[in-house]
């Protein structure tokens, strides 16, 4: 394909484009607003699984901070019927987003 495909979370996630990177570690980036959550994962996306740990609510949206298995933090924006009915503090969760709205940047700005 067209894309580039790696390792995030120990779970295997492709971006939309052709990565320019040489072999190794990288950082991979998706807009917050890209990103869905759901209860389990599902085959063929992307996704990581994550626990939530903290919410504002921002009017027509609710800002979720995560936490993955590995520690790293994230953070995403959801409706707020999402949140109120999926997710409460410690619950666990899938964030999966489309293969072309991730893009990886160097790690260590190299």
């Amino acid at each position: 394909g067209n894309g580039s495909t790696g390792l995030c979370e120990d779970r295997a996630v492709s971006m939309g484009c052709k990565a320019e990177l040489v072999r190794g570690d990288a950082i991979l980036a998706i807009r917050p607003e890209y990103m869905s959550i759901s209860g389990e994962a599902a085959d063929g996306e992307n996704g990581i699984a994550a626990t939530a740990t903290n919410s504002t609510y921002l009017g027509a949206a609710t800002r979720l901070d995560l936490t993955t298995r590995q520690g790293a933090k994230v953070t995403v924006s959801v409706p707020n019927e999402v949140a109120a009915a999926a997710l409460s503090k410690g619950n666990s969760v899938w964030l999966t987003w489309p293969a072309e709205k991730g893009f990886l940047l160097p790690h260590g700005g190299q």
